[in-house]
């Protein structure tokens, strides 16, 4: 693949909901699982949305930002350009001669990751009422 973001929400995980993690596993990875993948979903929307590449096809932006989650068991998602549907993304991502870098999915992703992080850690909170 191309040019990636990944969610991984492993290593933000508290103690408390550590403690969580313990007392309810089953639910806990399914509600991160979700998140991760309802998480990822935003950040393509959000790349789809905000870039200055236009061009007849909609090639790059309709289909080759794909979605991955062949690591949703280790509670990783990764939202990407698949260079292999456009292989000119990653040029206009990072730049190319006299074309200036539009790294819409990079702002994309910092854009939504904080609010896919909350949003996944008010989910685990419902988990423990």
């Amino acid at each position: 693949m191309g040019l990636e973001f990944k969610i991984d929400i492993s290593s933000s995980l508290g103690d408390s909901f550590k403690t969580i993690a313990k007392r309810y596993p089953e639910e806990m990875h399914e509600t991160i699982r979700i998140g991760i993948k309802r998480g990822v979903t935003q950040i393509l929307e959000s790349a789809r949305n905000n870039h200055r590449f236009k061009n007849d096809t909609h090639t790059l932006q309709d289909r080759a930002l794909v979605e991955d989650f062949d690591k949703i068991d280790q509670l990783i998602g990764v939202a990407q350009i698949d260079n292999v549907i456009a292989s000119y993304g990653p040029r206009i991502h990072e730049g190319f001669r006299t074309w200036d870098p539009d790294p819409f999915l990079h702002n994309a992703g910092k854009r939504e990751e904080k609010r896919v992080i909350n949003s996944i850690f008010k989910d685990i909170k419902k988990i423990g009422k």
